[in-house]
């Protein structure tokens, strides 16, 4: 097999002390950023499409039932939700940005 002798020696890169104080916590470092990093990419590209598809599908209602109906009903349902997380998850953005 060709991977077996590849793996031998990723793993024997991994034990070795070259690249770092203490390779064990390099190594769970550098495997940490690259999971990060990973995750990070498929939760912009989820974000991506999930934008694509409400604009596509709040135009396809607009040519549906008019826009002067559906835009500002997405506007209004839309800006209640954002305003309604923004006050439950951030409590010093709901407030007053002057002290009385």
């Amino acid at each position: 097999m060709a991977w077996f002798p590849f793996w031998q020696r990723w793993q024997q890169w991994l034990r070795s002390r070259h690249y770092g104080r203490t390779a064990i916590d390099s190594r769970y470092a550098i495997a940490e950023a690259c999971v990060i990093g990973f995750v990070s990419a498929l939760a912009a590209l989820v974000i991506k499409n999930g934008v694509n598809w409400l604009g596509s599908s709040r135009l396809s209602m607009a040519d549906t039932y008019g826009a002067i109906w559906v835009l500002p009903c997405f506007g209004l349902v839309f800006g209640a939700l954002a305003g309604a997380l923004i006050e439950q998850f951030s409590r010093p953005a709901g407030a007053v940005a002057f002290p009385r």
